[in-house]
């Protein structure tokens, strides 16, 4: 699997694999609404949005502290 480094991400349309049950991998969009370039402290490199209505439905079944986490997280 390819990954960027931290200089090559751009915000905006991205997609991220997620692995939520028994082994199964699936594609998710998001929306990478900011980019932390020298932040190396706690290695959080970016700020995203999940726009795929898949993953939040799915997390909002599973937990509803996990709807926040879903929609913002600093990654």
């Amino acid at each position: 699997m390819e990954v960027a480094l931290r200089s090559e991400i751009e915000e905006g349309k991205a997609y991220m694999i997620c692995e939520l049950k028994n082994g199964e991998k699936e594609q998710y969009e998001i929306e990478i609404e900011k980019v932390y370039v020298s932040n190396n402290y706690d290695n959080k490199s970016m700020l995203i949005k999940v726009t795929d209505e898949r993953l939040l439905d799915k997390t909002r079944r599973n937990n509803s502290r996990n709807e926040w986490f879903a929609y913002y997280s600093k990654w």
